[in-house]
């Protein structure tokens, strides 16, 4: 019995012609002379009669073996994605470049998780629908056609168990072809970008305002964090919005606790193979220093003597990252568990579950309801535009509408 193919490997039969009667050998294979065709699956297109089809390589060779030598190679071709000289490249070939070898050679190097980020749109989204089109063909059109095919059906390649995808991450894949077309410009390779704002417009995202958790809710939280391990954990995220990777990044070394600052120059997180790794904050404004409330310099204080007492029972199993929120034993905490805490401590307190991200959010909230300036709340969370704002209306309006009494108090009394 042959070996079963598997996805991706390609598929090898032979093509009779009309008048061959198919002989079979002795053990049941072809015993005929007519030659075998293989087939790669190298992406999908939307046909006609508006049905997806796969788009195919094929190659030919005499005997079935000599076929699959054929196919094999043609795999490892395509996997290779070399660009080539002289001639247009294919969008998955130049995809591939980018990420292979001009992506790493920039001066501004995307993180890791970046990058895992942009190979995830490549090869789910970008590559099985546009990959086989020659990079100086793609219209606008064709990338519109794309994208109301993501909207309607999915990913092509998970076949039945397909489901459309989000306006938001329409847009998200949108703004990565857009770069990696605009490096094909910088690198001579397109005269337009057909992703670009002079060619067409970029998709727009679900327009949904974030969902804070109410005041007396976050109250309610803080209340139910007292006495527990890591309560100043939750005071950092409802008072300072740090994002979870931030908050598990922290070192003793980023607080001053004498001058009552806090400082953010790295995040955590998790990749591929190897686990937890240190790396810097999601943008360049993420990197920021901040003040701390009264009531939070005493939890942190109260949190520092804890830390204490911990490292010495653990002894030699201790492991020293300096982490304000570590493990038993001083090594990063998995965010995982740090969000299986979030969530038994939402139940604690009675409150609707909600995703850990909304403690940034609730932050955001607050300090707009009190009245702080927008460009001030852009600096403290790390926003790397003031139009971030604009996600939180409900809060802003109320800012507005308070400064708008101030104003009249102070001219009519």
């Amino acid at each position: 019995m042959t070996k079963k193919r598997t996805d991706g490997d390609g598929s090898v039969y032979q093509v009779h012609e009309k008048a061959c009667a198919r002989p079979l050998g002795p053990r049941g294979k072809s015993a005929c002379k007519c030659r075998w065709r293989g087939a790669v699956i190298t992406g999908y297109k939307r046909a006609t009669n508006g049905r997806t089809v796969p788009v195919r390589r094929t190659v030919s060779a005499a005997t079935e073996n000599a076929c699959a030598v054929k196919v094999r190679e043609l795999r490892e071709s395509i996997a290779a994605q070399t660009v080539p000289v002289g001639k247009s490249p294919t969008l998955e070939q130049w995809l591939n470049h980018c990420h292979s070898t001009l992506l790493p050679r920039q001066k501004k190097k995307p993180r890791e998780s970046t990058m895992l980020k942009y190979r995830q749109c490549f090869d789910q989204y970008l590559i099985p629908t546009m990959g086989h089109l020659r990079l100086d063909a793609i219209t606008a059109e064709d990338i519109e056609g794309v994208w109301s095919l993501l909207l309607e059906e999915g990913n092509p390649t998970l076949g039945e168990k397909r489901r459309p995808l989000s306006p938001s991450t329409i847009h998200w894949a949108h703004t990565i072809l857009s770069r990696m077309l605009r490096l094909a410009m910088q690198k001579q390779r397109l005269t337009v970008n057909p992703a670009g704002p002079d060619s067409m417009d970029a998709p727009a995202k679900d327009d949904k305002e974030v969902q804070p958790l109410a005041t007396e809710d976050a109250q309610k939280v803080l209340a139910a964090a007292e006495g527990k391990r890591h309560e100043a954990r939750w005071s950092v995220a409802l008072a300072l919005g740090l994002r979870q990777g931030e908050a598990l990044a922290l070192r003793w070394s980023d607080v001053d606790l004498d001058a009552g600052t806090i400082r953010v120059r790295q995040t955590v997180y998790r990749l591929p193979g190897k686990g937890l790794v240190f790396g810097p904050p999601k943008t360049e404004r993420s990197k920021r220093d901040m003040g701390l409330p009264d009531q939070l310099l005493a939890s942190l204080k109260e949190h520092r003597k804890a830390y204490a007492e911990e490292r010495l029972r653990a002894g030699d199993k201790w492991q020293d990252h300096d982490l304000l929120f570590p493990t038993r034993i001083g090594t990063p905490l998995d965010p995982r568990d740090d969000r299986a805490q979030w969530h038994a401590l939402l139940v604690e307190a009675g409150v609707e579950p909600i995703k850990l991200h909304a403690a940034r959010h609730t932050a955001a909230t607050l300090m707009l309801l009190q009245g702080i300036d927008p460009r001030v709340v852009m600096d403290i969370l790390g926003w790397s535009q003031i139009s971030t704002a604009s996600n939180y209306q409900h809060a802003v309006s109320e800012a507005k509408q308070a400064a708008a009494a101030k104003v009249g108090g102070a001219l009519w009394g």
